[in-house]
């Protein structure tokens, strides 16, 4: 972790450690400084539900869809019972990708027509 936290300190990086891996992920647009900071929460890969479910909501709020998806996917796969609250999840990502693609499509629309 410390040579991670080293090559982020290097010049022409402006990064920095959020709540070393501490308390709730917080809602980034940067998908470098969410992925960063889950590793820093992921300490046992192999089973760690709550790990999962925060990079899976990290990739979801920076458009990583079908890393989000197979996040949850691994969730349900460990711990069934969390099928209704992953079922929310993946509607809310579902209704985000749906509302920036309108969004985009308002944006771009006549944008080749001279």
């Amino acid at each position: 972790m410390a040579d991670l936290i080293a090559r982020l300190r290097e010049d022409g990086i402006q990064k920095r450690v959020i709540q070393e891996g501490r308390g709730e992920l917080p809602e980034f647009q940067d998908g470098t400084k969410a992925t960063f900071h889950f590793r820093t929460l992921h300490s046992d890969p192999e089973d760690n539900v709550k790990a999962y479910f925060k990079r899976g909501k990290a990739h979801a709020a920076v458009w990583n869809a079908q890393e989000a998806q197979a996040d949850f996917a691994k969730v349900l796969e460990l711990d069934p019972a969390l099928a209704p609250v992953v079922s929310r999840e993946l509607r809310a990502l579902e209704a985000r990708i749906r509302q920036k693609d309108e969004e985009d499509k308002a944006r771009f629309r006549g944008i080749f027509s001279h």
